[in-house]
């Protein structure tokens, strides 16, 4: 993977400390991966309303539209690498890595 040179001890360190956090993360299984909703910031948990409008995508204001990006989404497939994990986090997406799929790993 391109992004596995980015992965060093401050991916280690920051996956860590994420995965001791005390969030409420929502897991949502099916047959071939298990799908997580993480509060991100200082978030500690995500209400089920919140979950249906960000699974939805539908809004009725600019600012229910604006907390959406108050939840990370991270999906794992049923396979113990969890390199084929992705997440909707920025910095997933330009290392193909994040303390998400790092720190669940760790949690599990």
């Amino acid at each position: 993977m391109v992004g596995m040179k980015a992965y060093n001890l401050m991916y280690q360190t920051s996956s860590y400390q994420w995965a001791k956090s005390t969030k409420n993360i929502t897991c949502i299984p099916n047959d071939s991966s298990n799908k997580y909703y993480i509060p991100a910031r200082d978030l500690q948990s995500i209400t089920q309303a919140n979950l249906d409008k960000y699974e939805n995508k539908k809004w009725a204001t600019f600012n229910q539209f604006k907390k959406s990006f108050d939840i990370w989404y991270l999906e794992m497939k049923n396979d113990p690498d969890w390199k084929t994990s992705k997440c909707n986090r920025p910095a997933f997406f330009k290392n193909y890595i994040c303390k998400h799929a790092v720190g669940m790993t760790i949690r599990l």
